[in-house]
This record gives structure tokens, C-alpha cells and sequence, in this order.
């Protein structure tokens, strides 16, 4: 029997978001040809993974119907399949 447990913020978390520890990901280091144009050479794993987090955060802010988390994290994520 496999037991999945549920991330619960911390409440004072919640009521004040800033007080929150902070976590260094390291840096991304990328090529930038042209003005419009960046390729990532390096913190590719991070890359996907926090935007596979932001997606799955958007996904449970709708779920929970709340516009400001959604459209704050609609600024973070894009869904033209060409930028992140």
C-alpha cells in the first residue's frame, strides 16, 4: 500500500508570502545570438522542472477558482508552444 501525504504550506506562509525561506537554484546559463533570440546552454533540468511546477500551480489555482494566483503565473508561463 503506497501512502501519498499532501504539501501543506506552513499558514504563516500563506498570510505573509515574503517571510518564506528563500532557495538558491543556481544559476542558467544561456547564448543570446540576437536581440529576440536566447538558447540555454546549461540549468536545462531546473528550467523544465520549475516550469512544470508553475503549470501544475496554475492547473490548482484554477481548481481553486483564483483569478490573481492564475493570471500571476499566466505572466510566468506562456501557451504560444514558442516562449516560456
Amino acid at each position: 500500500m503506497r501512502i501519498v501525504q499532501k504539501l501543506v504550506a506552513h499558514p504563516s506562509y500563506l498570510r505573509r508570502p515574503n517571510t518564506a525561506p528563500q532557495y538558491f537554484l543556481g544559476p542558467f546559463v544561456y547564448y543570446e545570438p540576437s536581440r529576440n533570440r536566447r538558447y540555454l546552454a546549461d540549468g536545462q533540468q531546473r528550467f523544465v522542472t520549475l516550469h512544470l511546477l508553475f503549470l501544475q500551480l496554475r492547473l490548482s489555482a484554477q481548481e481553486r477558482a483564483d483569478p490573481r494566483a492564475v493570471d500571476r503565473l499566466n505572466r510566468v508561463i506562456t501557451t504560444d508552444g514558442e516562449h516560456f
